[in-house]
């Protein structure tokens, strides 16, 4: 293993372990919210979030992801990067208390206007975050990282609650983002000695890569966030806050473990990204570690919705479980894609990342109007879960294509743990549908041990019979049978 590889592995368990702690956090809040709060709460949260990020991508070019790929930026390229945050911030804040009225109107909600103009205060305090915090994953010092995305999301997670108990209304969400951001911009200078001055003289340089992030901000918006705005306009704002915390709990098992990953292994390519073949060798090892995380999580969580469902959420949330069933599974897929957009960011193609999301959009958001119209959260969830597949395959041919990898070679690092997966979620099937005379919650446990032990084994158990001598598996004994041996 180089050093890239090492500086990878020890950033990807530390942010990890970060991802891990923060969604625990995350989660405990949710289950503790969903309980005090409403589904109309999480839904007109759910919507003014959503108006957030529509005004945040005039503000979003992505300047950070521009310093990490480039090598050699000065203090120039940190200052004007961080010069151009705060007039997108004051432009951002200044546009949403504008909207404030006439999205109010729209959703025929006059509660909305004022949420907005709370919310727009998070573009002023993120605008003025130190810069000099990039360094943090360009110089692979993840610890660090892990400090400053934790602290405050510690502080933020009390204040959330205390202010749910106390006011029992959706201003503790709205609030505890503002302490949550507050949190990260002062720590932010506590962290780093740099500090930032107001400079123009990179723009030429930050705006010429960051134009094809700003695309996809605007394409990713679209994807991601514009299911709550569409919701909300035809149905109501509970089936907002359905959709929201069903995609929430759903990424929670996907996407919010390989997050962790992406970000660790961004760097790496980007040192690498020259050398067609060290970044093909990289890219598959990460991927296959993505795959033996994501595969079992993602159908797992879809194979136990029921019950899971009905040990953390109560009547207010009936019919949450089928449409966690697709979500799971459409966020699953998108957690195996994600991690190869990192890959022509790296190597300075950040336009083919646009295009491949672009075509999502235009897939997705015809599919989710009709779904939405037609059979409500459920055939908006579906919607995702066709459009997820649908990008899947066009990112597997690309890529395939750009690192002349073998159709065979690419999937053969989902072989293993999707074959797992399969096994388990038979099993799990069968002990759901059987009744046991057991409370929910140890029932809950008996299936995520039973599941866990049975994909393990199975998989260990091909790893084994196909002599495979590389890949996750032979890392995870490697690194076990070393601490036995210190032992």
């Amino acid at each position: 293993m180089n050093q890239v590889e090492r500086g990878i592995v020890k950033g990807s368990i530390w942010l990890l372990s970060l991802r891990m702690l923060m969604r625990g956090l995350g989660v405990t809040s949710t289950l503790f919210l969903v309980r005090v709060l409403t589904p109309e709460d999480f839904g007109l949260n759910a919507i003014a979030m959503s108006i957030f990020a529509l005004v945040d991508l005039f503000s979003r070019f992505g300047f950070d992801t521009v310093l990490i790929q480039k090598q050699n930026s000065d203090a120039n390229d940190y200052n004007t990067a961080w010069t151009l945050n705060v007039f997108f911030g004051f432009f951002s804040f200044i546009l949403i208390i504008i909207m404030s009225p006439y999205v109010a109107i729209f959703y025929e909600n006059k509660n909305i206007r004022y949420i907005l103009i709370a919310t727009a205060f998070l573009f002023l305090i993120n605008s003025f975050s130190n810069i000099g915090v990039v360094n943090f994953r360009k110089e692979l010092t993840f610890q660090k990282e892990f400090i400053l995305q934790l602290v405050p999301k510690v502080v933020s997670f009390i204040s959330t609650i205390i202010l749910a108990i106390y006011l029992r209304n959706y201003w503790a969400l709205i609030v505890g983002s503002l302490i949550w951001k507050s949190s990260i911009v002062l720590l932010s200078y506590i962290m780093s000695s740099y500090r930032p001055k107001f400079s123009f003289s990179k723009i030429k340089e930050l705006f010429s890569f960051s134009k094809w992030l700003f695309f996809n901000n605007i394409i990713q918006f679209l994807n991601t966030k514009s299911p709550e705005l569409l919701i909300g306009k035809i149905l109501t704002p509970s089936a907002v806050g359905l959709f929201s915390i069903s995609t929430e709990i759903s990424n929670m098992a996907t996407s919010e473990l390989v997050s962790s990953v992406n970000r660790a292994s961004y760097p790496g390519y980007s040192i690498v990204a020259k050398d067609i073949e060290r970044l093909k060798e990289l890219y598959r090892g990460v991927l296959g570690s993505i795959a033996i995380w994501v595969l079992p999580a993602g159908i797992g969580l879809a194979s136990i919705s029921e019950i899971f469902v009905s040990c953390f959420f109560g009547h207010k949330w009936l019919g949450m479980e089928n449409v966690i069933i697709y979500l799971a599974l459409a966020s699953m897929l998108f957690a195996l894609n994600s991690n190869s957009g990192y890959i022509f960011l790296a190597t300075a193609k950040p336009q083919v990342t646009t295009f491949i999301s672009l075509s999502r959009v235009l897939v997705f958001i015809p599919l989710f109007i009709f779904g939405a119209n037609h059979y409500g959260v459920d055939g908006a969830a579906k919607a995702v879960l066709c459009a997820s597949v649908f990008v899947f395959i066009i990112y597997s041919i690309v890529l395939c294509n750009y690192l002349s990898i073998s159709f065979a070679d690419y999937f053969s690092v989902f072989f293993k743990p999707f074959l797992s997966s399969f096994v388990m979620a038979l099993m799990l099937r069968i002990f759901v549908n059987y009744e046991f005379n057991m409370p929910d919650y140890l029932y809950l446990i008996v299936l995520v041990f039973c599941g866990a032990l049975v994909y393990i084994t199975i998989d260990i158990f091909l790893w084994s019979i196909l002599g495979s001598k590389i890949g996750p598996e032979k890392k995870v004994i490697d690194f076990i049978s070393k601490k036995f041996k210190k032992a």
